[in-house]
């Protein structure tokens, strides 16, 4: 120990230093465990700062997520649903390694009203978007700004206004390209209606997307693609309009899309082969459809985000393609039968290693926003009353709900559905008039035989009825209806480029 003088204490600093108040052996440890304190002091926020990085390095990084909305899309048109044409090789090649739901279904049979339960994960009476032209409201919430609010770059890339920035669905994204590709055949009963000039390229819209997907990011994203085919009057560009059957002779000009709106009006009648010939068609825009998307799946791998994105494939709706035996009608927005409700829903989570195969359990669209937050992590806002399906993916099998509910407002009648693995009841209701009809689907899968009338029946047809008014009124307590058509003449122009509202026929001079 060193021989240091320690008589007066005043002369050392004890007055200013505690510590040579103390007996010099404990001052002696003291003094040098203070300074090994003050380098810890120093030190400990770098190692803390240096241990950070090293975390966040290292620690998994939340996924890309990409939507893909196919319009019209039926499932039964694609291979993995049960089609034996080679009209979606890409898309079956893709849900190998992805969870594919068996039992979705849409809750609206139009384009607008499906996808803003996509992004609201709302019913459509609740979130307003009763038909086509009718815009989402900004105050509610959508699934783009929930990702956005989460530090994700988000972008879409559709390719129909219908479902663009100008009818609200914009909402959360930070980029919006649109890309007016219609399929809508030209109307030739009008001369100042000409499609030509108004249709962009086809592939424009899958080429900006692959063009955004190479471009660097530090940080995660959400994009949105949605494609505009297979939508009638089917015409996919060549040489995918050869791919399954060449024009029949027909009196009707076949790629015009009136010839389809005069044989649902029942002003013509089509035959067998120009039936045909029509769905050949539509399954030629798939197939056109799946080799773009074959391009945007490459994009991934090519860019090395692949095995971080997370990749959700379905539709708004499908498409009745002359299956019903009394009416041989195609179309979708005033249908409720399973071709038009049902539709792909394809998952894939690279994340999930292993975790493919089927979901049998009936899911809807309105899941489809807190389930792709979920994958990302997220935290779903209490406002969306859709179910998440990742248990589901993670192999449970308890479904969200025991029925399914759609709702489509069409030609001023309200057109619903309630439908269990069983059951299905359709509803017609016009102001108070309720018209209904029930169906087996365990013995009458096509829905051709009516049992509303069959006493034998009528416990399940009033047991589904109760339940579908009471959805339906209890939506309607907390809807955000606007009620009509906005009075813009630019939207109605779009809904007038988009096919939807014709221009008005000339009358008798």
């Amino acid at each position: 120990m060193p021989n240091l003088d320690w008589s007066d204490p005043g002369a050392h600093g004890a007055a200013s230093d505690p510590d040579l108040a103390l007996c010099p052996t404990i001052r002696y440890f003291v003094r040098p465990m203070k300074r090994v304190g003050w380098i810890l002091g120093l030190l400990l926020p770098l190692a803390v700062a240096v241990g950070g990085v090293l975390w966040l390095r290292s620690a998994p990084q939340p996924p890309n997520v990409l939507l893909i909305t196919v319009d019209t899309l039926r499932a039964d048109r694609l291979g993995l649903y049960g089609n034996e044409r080679a009209s979606s090789p890409a898309i079956d090649a893709f849900a190998e390694s992805a969870v594919v739901f068996d039992g979705a279904f849409t809750q609206a049979s139009l384009s607008a009203p499906s996808h803003a339960t996509m992004f609201t994960g709302l019913y459509p009476p609740a979130h307003g978007v009763i038909s086509n032209g009718v815009p989402l409201d900004d105050g509610l919430l959508t699934v783009a700004e929930v990702f956005a609010s989460s530090g994700y770059e988000t972008a879409m890339f559709v390719s129909h206004p219908l479902v663009g920035d100008e009818f609200g669905l914009g909402q959360g994204f930070d980029e919006i390209t649109l890309r007016t590709v219609f399929s809508h055949g030209a109307d030739h009963r009008h001369e100042d209606f000409v499609w030509a000039e108004r249709r962009g390229r086809p592939s424009a819209i899958f080429d900006e997307t692959i063009e955004w997907l190479a471009e660097p990011r530090e940080g995660p994203f959400f994009a949105w693609l949605h494609v505009q085919h297979p939508h009638g009057s089917y015409e996919p560009p060549p040489p995918f309009d050869t791919a399954f059957s060449s024009p029949p002779d027909s009196a009707h000009d076949l790629r015009c899309t009136d010839t389809l709106d005069a044989h649902l009006e029942e002003e013509i009648d089509l035959s067998e082969d120009e039936m045909r010939y029509f769905v050949d068609q539509y399954d030629g825009e798939v197939q056109y459809v799946d080799t773009q998307l074959a391009r945007v799946f490459s994009a991934l791998q090519e860019r090395g985000i692949d095995e971080r994105t997370v990749v959700v494939l379905t539709a708004d709706h499908g498409e009745a393609l002359f299956d019903d035996e009394a009416r041989r009608r195609t179309g979708h927005g005033g249908y409720r039968v399973d071709p038009v409700l049902r539709v792909p829903l394809i998952v894939r989570d690279p994340r999930r290693a292993g975790r493919s195969g089927r979901v049998e359990e009936m899911v809807g669209l309105i899941d489809l926003a807190p389930t792709m937050l979920e994958l990302a992590g997220v935290e779903p806002p209490a406002a969306f009353v859709g179910e998440s399906l990742l248990p589901l993916l993670d192999g449970g099998s308890e479904a969200p709900r025991d029925v399914n509910y759609s709702c489509t407002f069409h030609r001023r009648a309200v057109r619903m559905s309630a439908r269990t693995e069983r059951w299905k009841l359709i509803c017609n209701k016009k102001q108070d008039d309720w018209r209904c009809g029930l169906f087996d689907l365990e013995r009458d899968p096509r829905e051709w035989n009516d049992l509303s009338r069959d006493a034998a029946h009528a416990d399940e047809l009033n047991d589904l009825r109760a339940g579908l008014e009471e959805w339906f009124h209890g939506q309607m307590d907390g809807s955000v209806l606007h009620g009509a058509l906005p009075d813009n003449e630019r939207v109605r122009e779009l809904l007038r480029r988009a096919g939807y509202l014709r221009p008005e026929r000339p009358g008798p001079e």
